[in-house]
């Protein structure tokens, strides 16, 4: 909405008198108020007070994307937009000026993508603007290439959710997706290249069937999976307003659920006086925003790799016993109770043990990363998220031999007296960007002797940072979580997000214990080593009637089933390699002997740290699957209670003992391990003898003494 002018009660007369020689006639201009403005920002001393502009770059008519009536006359309509006129009565009507749901759902913020579909799109432009269904007619006048980009985008269809952990489960053949949150496709895949798919198909698994139809084998597993991924991770993608009932899930959809941000508590905090303050969901404000809060993200992207919580410096106390002297963020968020998510370790000490990012620190929001095709996407279905997202550490840091290259495509980024700045997309802040190349070149300011060592260039022309990612050496914590037990009780009904269904089968599921300082290494997509977590450690109960009003386990904690390509069958568990978000100038987690012998190459003193890195696992999250005694085994996969490594990621012979589906990912081979083993290097982290099997190990150290940035 603009400024009104001052409105001019019902007419505006000018009336020439017999005096001035005139005849007695008066004609008359009616000048009116839009029914929008007069209901939602109503006049007090004279002054319009209420809701907030919306869109304050460029004046935009509420109509123009709300639809519906803002001049309603009972008689002919004239004049301008600016100086409409009626020749009748001006009408302020509720009914008349908004739009109808014509019979359907008026409450659409807890609906599937499949009942939206079904919504009349008049009404729901009404209700949102945003949303992708009609983003034609609103957005998209002004942002067409965004609205069309975004309609292929990753976080639209939110097919990567699916796609690995069906692969995982044996349920599609390729890691590739197939299916989705909504039907897509691509008409123009090929210029995708590798990184697209052609089309995607919604997802939406018939329910598991009870007794003789539910058999005690591995496509049942992969079954009650499927069942898992739709009544529970298909609510965090922009064809729907998401679940709309916890704190800190409160959004919109389509484009407004980044660009008008909702409060973590889902109330209105602006100035309409039509909007009930105390009734979510509502945006925070009437307005949106170029660069979305950090707070819009991680109503998505607090789960999976749990880096929104992760970037901020806190994370999920999990199952375990957990730390002694926690600090306690005493909020509850995401559908979780205010004691789920900690702050910190040790709050006897004076120190963070899991620190926000020094991104975070630093005033950076995930917009000033994470922006244009990376968010948007680029108008393809991407293949996976590593295809979807161009971010690098070097593209701002520059690599350990030049500075970053400036561009006028990121005016953000600029050099001014030598220095590299970036300027925040929202706050405007300029931030000085410190250069790899001038930590490693004797004689800069910012050169130390540890970062030289790191990742400076030999004379051989090799540097660590050729084959090691960043996120290796600079990563504070990473949350591991070991183990997750899914339950689907066919005795009780749930609700499938993709279709908005009722189906027997409940869905639960409860965390195993997590670790924070694991540094499990693994080759990424691009081919460097980098910190890697546990993806899907799941171990499912399948409870059915029993036939006289109870339940019975048709079978209990069992894993899925997986063939590798040489035709072992493992179980389903997955590890992929992350950036964990959780970035530090120096790290205790990038120590030297995290992958380096310490004493000698052949009878390492830190083997236990070794191991772990490596991937040959220990002892100290093992969980047993298919009870002994119980009536359901595990005939595809070993004997009742094998004991399951849940931190191994391959066997002594190199084996792959998880399935990671992720591209060109993969775990470490006997060969590439060797030769970091045969680096000697001082102790830094310590290795107790019970250190195999304490779930506390490794712990903690202080940080680091603080000096020169690299």
């Amino acid at each position: 909405m603009r400024p009104d002018p001052r409105p001019l009660a019902l007419a505006l007369a000018a009336a020439l008198t017999a005096a001035a020689g005139c005849t007695d006639v008066v004609e008359q201009r009616v000048f009116h108020r839009s029914a929008c403005e007069v209901c939602h920002a109503p006049l007090v001393a004279g002054e319009p007070h209420g809701i907030e502009t919306a869109h304050p770059w460029h004046y935009v008519a509420c109509t123009t994307c709300h639809g519906g009536q803002d001049r309603v006359c009972d008689g002919e309509l004239g004049g301008t937009d600016d100086a409409p006129t009626c020749d009748g009565d001006w009408v302020y009507d509720k009914d008349r000026s908004h739009v109808s749901p014509g019979g359907g759902p008026r409450y659409l913020k807890n609906l599937s993508p499949a009942a939206l579909d079904a919504v009349p799109p008049d009404y729901l432009r009404f209700v949102n603007p945003g949303d992708l269904r009609v983003a034609d007619r609103t957005c998209g006048l002004c942002h067409q290439a965004e609205v069309k980009a975004l309609r292929t985008a990753t976080m639209r269809h939110t097919a990567g959710e699916l796609a690995v952990a069906r692969f995982r489960a044996g349920k599609q053949g390729s890691p590739l997706p197939v299916a989705a949150a909504v039907d897509v496709a691509d008409p123009d895949a090929e210029a995708g290249g590798a990184c697209a798919v052609a089309a995607l198909t919604r997802f939406d698994p018939p329910p598991i069937a009870v007794a003789s139809d539910a058999p005690r084998d591995a496509p049942t597993v992969a079954n009650a999976v499927d069942q898992l991924l739709a009544k529970s991770c298909l609510g965090c993608h922009l064809a729907s307003f998401g679940e709309n009932r916890a704190p800190g899930s409160f959004r919109s959809s389509g484009c407004t659920s980044c660009h008008m941000p909702y409060n973590l508590d889902g109330r209105y905090l602006g100035d309409d006086p039509r909007v009930d303050r105390e009734a979510p969901p509502h945006p925070a404000r009437h307005e949106l925003v170029a660069a979305p809060p950090s707070f819009a993200c991680t109503a998505c992207h607090h789960d999976g790799a749990r880096v929104g919580p992760s970037y901020e410096g806190y994370r999920e106390r999990g199952g375990g016993a957990g730390p002694a002297h926690p600090g306690i963020m005493g909020v509850a968020l995401y559908g979780n109770d205010a004691n789920f998510y900690v702050t910190d370790e040790d709050t006897t000490n004076d120190w963070d043990e899991t620190p926000p990012d020094v991104h975070f620190t630093a005033g950076l929001r995930c917009a000033d990363c994470h922006d244009g095709a990376d968010v948007h996407g680029d108008g393809h279905l991407a293949a996976d998220l590593q295809c979807a997202s161009k971010a690098t550490c070097e593209g701002c840091h520059g690599t350990a031999r030049a500075r970053v290259a400036l561009s006028p495509s990121r005016p953000r980024l600029f050099e001014r007296d030598g220095r590299v700045f970036l300027r925040t997309v929202a706050a405007g802040v300029e931030l000085e960007v410190p250069q790899v190349v001038d930590a490693v070149t004797p004689g800069s300011p910012r050169f130390t002797e540890r970062a030289a060592v790191a990742m400076g260039v030999a004379a051989s022309g090799a540097s660590h940072t050729d084959s090691v990612a960043c996120a290796t050496c600079h990563s504070a914590f990473v949350p591991s979580c070991y183990g997750c037990h899914v339950t689907v009780d066919l005795t009780e009904a749930d609700v499938y997000q993709a279709t908005g269904a009722t189906v027997p089968g409940r869905v639960t599921a409860e965390r195993g214990a997590v670790a924070l300082y694991d540094l499990v290494l693994m080759r990424d997509e691009t081919g460097r080593y980098a910190p890697s977590m546990p993806a899907e450690r799941l171990f499912v109960t399948l409870l059915e009637p029993d036939g006289a009003g109870g339940r019975v386990a048709r079978f209990r904690e069992r894993p899925r089933a997986f063939t590798t390509d040489d035709g072992r069958v493992i179980a389903g568990f997955g590890q992929r390699a992350v950036s964990p978000h959780t970035i530090q100038r120096t790290s205790q987690l990038g120590n030297c002997d995290r992958c380096h012998a310490v004493g000698s190459a052949a009878d390492p003193e830190n083997a236990a740290l070794l191991d772990l890195t490596y991937g040959f696992g220990t002892d100290r999250f093992d969980v047993v699957a298919c009870p002994p005694g119980d009536d359901a085994p595990c005939d595809d996969l070993a004997a009742d209670g094998v004991t399951y490594r849940l931190d191994a990621v391959v066997d002594r012979e190199g084996r792959p003992l998880v399935a990671v589906g992720h591209g060109t990912s993969r775990p470490l081979t006997l060969a590439e391990m060797a030769r970091m083993r045969a680096v000697v290097v001082p102790a830094e982290t310590p290795v107790p003898d019970d250190a195999r099997e304490d779930p506390a190990w490794p712990g903690p150290l202080p940080p680091a003494a603080p000096g020169p940035s690299p």
